[in-house]
């Protein structure tokens, strides 16, 4: 049961942070939201036990580490510098 929570919990997060990080104009699917809910959940997570930051256990805690983290992720997804197509005749 855990383990059902934990990927409706990452798909979630992905998501939410791709609504609230509007910048960037793409149309994800629920496997990317997947994706980027959980490399987000684990980048924050290991941020939170490296620095032993105190934080919310739980479903909830893991639901905000999981949404910080995927907004970070689009953030420095932003920051890649995009190729311009060019029309070739």
């Amino acid at each position: 049961m855990n383990f059902i929570i934990a990927i409706i919990s990452a798909i979630l997060a992905g998501w939410i942070a791709s609504l609230l990080f509007r910048s960037i104009k793409l149309e994800l699917g629920p496997v990317v939201y997947f994706f980027l809910g959980l490399i987000g959940g684990i980048f924050t997570g290991l941020i939170v036990k490296i620095f032993k930051i105190p934080f919310i256990n739980g479903y909830l805690g893991d639901f905000i580490l999981d949404v910080t983290g995927a907004i970070i992720l689009l953030f420095i997804f932003s920051l890649i510098p995009k190729k311009e197509q060019t029309e070739e005749e």
